[in-house]
């Protein structure tokens, strides 16, 4: 009797360790697809993207700009890296990401990100994306410390989302054409904030939340 139930807890164990291995391996898979998705959207990504090898999954942690841990990707790092076209919403199916810059690039067209609840840091500067930000911030509420969109071409209202994100730090909106009235700004911390009001950049300071 014991014997059995020696042998059908280390089944179960065994079973358990299968099982979070498959599931890592698989997220890690989707993980693949994704940055072979959002390569298939970019111009010029040669030479600069040369590593990201789709018929070699197993490689991805290996990719230029790509950071894993745990056999998941943690943070993609594409900063000024030439590379044109546009950005699939398809990343923000990388549910494991905490760094993601885009600057320094040529991209065009909209971008949102969304449903990224361990996102710390969002770099899209210095590119060409158009339209606004007025995206869901609501599963970036907890994590975002840093959000940079400067010197794009979105034009639009001010995206007043960004109010609702209770841990950031530094938010730069400047060299855009947002409009619309800046609201007073109470409750959380301090940061610095760079708004652009029809394409001009006014720098306000202290902002106590």
């Amino acid at each position: 009797m014991v014997f059995c139930i020696l042998l059908s807890l280390f089944s179960l164990f065994t079973i358990a360790i299968s099982s979070s291995v498959f599931v890592s391996a698989f997220s890690l898979v989707n993980d693949f697809h994704v940055l072979v998705s959002l390569k298939q959207g970019f111009l010029s990504p040669e030479p600069a993207l040369t590593s990201w090898n789709s018929s070699n999954p197993s490689s991805v942690c290996s990719w230029a700009g790509v950071f894993c841990s745990q056999d998941r990707v943690v943070s993609l790092d594409l900063t000024d890296l030439n590379l044109g076209g546009s950005v699939s919403a398809q990343v923000s199916r990388l549910d494991m990401l905490t760094y993601l810059s885009l600057s320094g690039n040529n991209f065009t067209g909209g971008i949102e990100i969304a449903n990224l609840s361990s996102l710390q840091s969002l770099n899209i500067s210095q590119n060409q994306f158009t339209g606004g930000l007025d995206w869901n911030y609501s599963s970036l509420s907890n994590s975002l410390q840093v959000f940079d969109a400067y010197d794009n071409n979105f034009t639009a209202l001010l995206p007043l989302g960004v109010l609702t994100l209770e841990k950031l730090k530094y938010l730069h909106l400047g060299g855009n054409y947002f409009y619309g009235k800046i609201p007073e700004m109470k409750g959380v911390g301090r940061f610095l904030v760079r708004v652009a009001v029809c394409g001009l950049s006014t720098k306000l300071t202290t902002i106590i939340f």
